[in-house]
This record gives structure tokens, C-alpha cells and sequence, in this order.
């Protein structure tokens, strides 16, 4: 392959990744910040019922394999409280980096906090769509 036509495959790709960004923040939000097919998560949550999200969140497609790793300025590793699922795929919390360990499953469209029913309180440190079985 030529090297001419090895540069441009590597701009095109380049271009391709930066053109489908897979995550957004938002400085304070609330549960209308949260689009259609996204995985939306917050720092912060009023702890009285009902409960409301607020504060820091981001929203994903793609997921994250570590989120000690800032999101346009902000570390959301063990800071997440309250998720929702708007997409129509099942999601996967993980306590440690890169997918290890067993995850807690947040079904379609479900939203709510992750602690202290679930445990997941403050301990996300990566997340991903998953379809297991």
C-alpha cells in the first residue's frame, strides 16, 4: 500500500471517529436533559423521594471502558448516583475499569438511583451496552 494511500486511510478513519461522538456533558442538569437513545447518568441526586437528578451527567451510546478518564472536563469514576436507560438496549454498570467484575444490568428504559437498593452507589468506574445472556 502506498504511503500516500495509507495517510489518507488514516485521516478518513480520523475524521469518521471525531464525526460520532459518543459522549456529551452538561454542566447542571435534570431528567430533561436526557435524549431519546441515550444512557444518561448523574453525580448527583436529591435524596428525597421522589428522587430528582441533578448536577453533573453525561450521556453515552457507545459507553465507557474507564471513567477515571475526563469527559470534556469532568471525572464521573465513583461518582455516579442515578442513571436512566433511554435506549432500547440493555446496559451494563461495572465497579472496576475496562468492563471487569460483574455488572449490575439496567433494563430499557429504566432510571432511578443506584444506591442503596443496588449497591452501585458512587462505585461505576465503567459502562457499556450488553447484550448477555
Amino acid at each position: 500500500m502506498s504511503r500516500i494511500r495509507r495517510l489518507l486511510m488514516v485521516v478518513v478513519l480520523a475524521v469518521s471517529a471525531a464525526a460520532v461522538p459518543s459522549v456529551a456533558y452538561a454542566s447542571a442538569a435534570d431528567l430533561h436533559d436526557c435524549p431519546d437513545d441515550y444512557f444518561c447518568v448523574w453525580e448527583d441526586v436529591n435524596s428525597t423521594a421522589p428522587y430528582n437528578p441533578y448536577g453533573p451527567f453525561a450521556k453515552f451510546q457507545a459507553g465507557s471502558s474507564d471513567l477515571a478518564k475526563a469527559i470534556s472536563g469532568h471525572v464521573f469514576n465513583d461518582r455516579i448516583t442515578y442513571v436512566w436507560n433511554r435506549t432500547t438496549r440493555l446496559w451494563c454498570l461495572f465497579k472496576d475499569a475496562h468492563y471487569v467484575g460483574n455488572p449490575l444490568r439496567i433494563s430499557v428504559e429504566w432510571q432511578g438511583p443506584l444506591g442503596p437498593r443496588y449497591g452501585f452507589d458512587n462505585i461505576v468506574s465503567s459502562l457499556q451496552a450488553c447484550d448477555l445472556s
